[in-house]
């Protein structure tokens, strides 16, 4: 496994583009540890974008990035049960998602991976970092033991 630290859009040397799971550094390092939020929905208490005076606050200790992943799954917009299974129970999900959508919309332009590529394409959004592939650690699958009888 290998990890570029940033959350901006890289190449492999081998020209796939990956686009970073937007990550932040939650509070400042402390001794060797350092705590990180990513970028999710159902937001995290931790990466939480919050109205203009909720930043200024929050930046003092750690600031929204310029280019951001949000991580999404079907999933996202269910509940868990007491069996751990996702359930839908009502809209509540759906419209919290629509409503963070309309808040980032005020700082961010929210594309989909068509126009982010199509921008790429056209070279508004650009990787300057090359990463080289040989840095990569390929991992065999994980394989599964069955139980006997």
């Amino acid at each position: 496994m290998y990890s570029v630290p940033t959350n901006q859009p890289f190449a492999w040397s081998n020209g796939v583009i990956e686009i970073p799971m937007t990550e932040k550094a939650i509070f400042p390092k402390v001794g060797k540890d350092q705590w990180w939020a990513r970028l999710t929905y159902p937001e995290s208490s931790y990466f939480h974008f919050s109205p203009w005076w909720g930043r200024l606050l929050f930046n003092m200790f750690s600031n929204n990035p310029d280019f951001a992943v949000l991580l999404l799954h079907s999933w996202s917009l269910l509940y868990w049960d007491e069996n751990g299974h996702g359930v839908y129970k009502d809209d509540a999900r759906i419209e919290g998602y629509r409503k963070l959508l309309k808040r980032l919309s005020k700082d961010y332009e929210i594309i989909t991976t068509a126009d982010f590529l199509d921008l790429y394409a056209r070279g508004i959004i650009t990787t300057p970092d090359e990463v080289d592939l040989s840095l990569a650690e390929w991992l065999p699958p994980l394989s599964v033991k069955k139980k006997a009888g």
